[in-house]
C-alpha cells in the first residue's frame, strides 16, 4: 500500500466518504457520508459508543438498533476499500486488495450477531469493542489468502503471449517484455479472443 493510499485509509476509518473526497470522487464521497449518517443515527451507534466507553455495556446493548447496525460493517469496510483502491490504482501490489476488507466485514458482522453471547475472560464487550476485536482475525485471514492467491497466480501464469499480425506480442507480469527466453513456460493464447483488459 502506498503512502497516499494509507492516508486515504486513515481518513476513511475516521469517517466513510472522506477518503473518496480526498480522491476527488466527490459524488461518491458525499453518498458514503450520507449513508454513514443514516445508518449511524438509525442504529443509535454513537449513543452506544459513548455508553460503551463509560463502561455501561448493558446500556449500550439496549440502545442499539441491530436491524440497522448490521448494515454498518459492509458500509464501513467497503468505503475503506474503495478509497484505498482508487488511491492505489495502477500499483503493482494492488492484486486482491479487497480481501482483507471483505474478511474484516465478515468477521465484524459475526461479532455483531454474537455480541451478547461471547465473553472475553468473563467480560461482555458489547456492540463496540467486540466487533473491533473481530477486525483483527478478519484482516489477518484476508492478508494470508491474498498472499497465497498472489503466489499461486504467479506460479500458474508467470507470463503470457499471443500471436498478433503474424508476430508475437508478450505480456509479462514480472516487468520483462519482448524477450525471447520468455517463450519457456509460456502459454499461447487463442487468436480469436479479445485481450483489451490485459493490454491496458
Amino acid at each position: 500500500m502506498t503512502k497516499n493510499a494509507f492516508e486515504k485509509l486513515l481518513w476513511s476509518i475516521a469517517l466513510p466518504g472522506f477518503g473518496q473526497i480526498l480522491n476527488q470522487k466527490y459524488i461518491k464521497g458525499l453518498l458514503f457520508i450520507f449513508l454513514e449518517f443514516l445508518v449511524n443515527i438509525q442504529s443509535n451507534f454513537n449513543v452506544a459508543i459513548i455508553s460503551s466507553f463509560h463502561g455501561n455495556i448493558d446500556t449500550s446493548i439496549e440502545q442499539i438498533n441491530f436491524k440497522w447496525l448490521m448494515f454498518y460493517p459492509c458500509l464501513y469496510f467497503f468505503s475503506m476499500w474503495d478509497a484505498v483502491k482508487d488511491a492505489n490504482r495502477g500499483q503493482e501490489n494492488s492484486s486482491f486488495l479487497f480481501l482483507p476488507f471483505v474478511f474484516a466485514t465478515y468477521f465484524v458482522t459475526i461479532g455483531l450477531i454474537y455480541l451478547t453471547k461471547i465473553l472475553i475472560f468473563g467480560v461482555l464487550l458489547g456492540p463496540v469493542f467486540l466487533p473491533m476485536l473481530f477486525v483483527v482475525p478478519g484482516v489477518l485471514i484476508g492478508l494470508v489468502i491474498r498472499k497465497y492467491l498472489t503466489i499461486f497466480i504467479k506460479i500458474r501464469t508467470p507470463y503470457l503471449f499471443l500471436n498478433k499480425n503474424n508476430g508475437v506480442f508478450f505480456i509479462a507480469k514480472n516487468g520483462l517484455q519482448n524477450s525471447l527466453p520468455l517463450l519457456v513456460n509460456c502459454v499461447e493464447l487463442p487468436k480469436n479472443r479479445m485481450y483489451g483488459d490485459m493490454l491496458k
